[in-house]
């Protein structure tokens, strides 16, 4: 996406966010949605940073 369509979605979103609450509960939203979206790829290299 192109800056220019990164602020209009940005200034879309923001329309409906009030206070402080607001912004806290669509970040938390959105980040967990993203976390199920992001495929753990499993190689070698990533499994290691899950060894404990």
């Amino acid at each position: 996406m192109e800056e220019k369509q990164l602020q209009a979605l940005a200034n879309e979103m923001a329309k409906n966010l009030k206070n402080p609450q607001d912004l806290n509960q669509f970040v938390s939203v959105r980040a967990s949605r993203l976390v199920k979206e992001i495929p753990l790829q499993h190689s070698g290299r990533d499994s290691a940073l899950f060894a404990f």
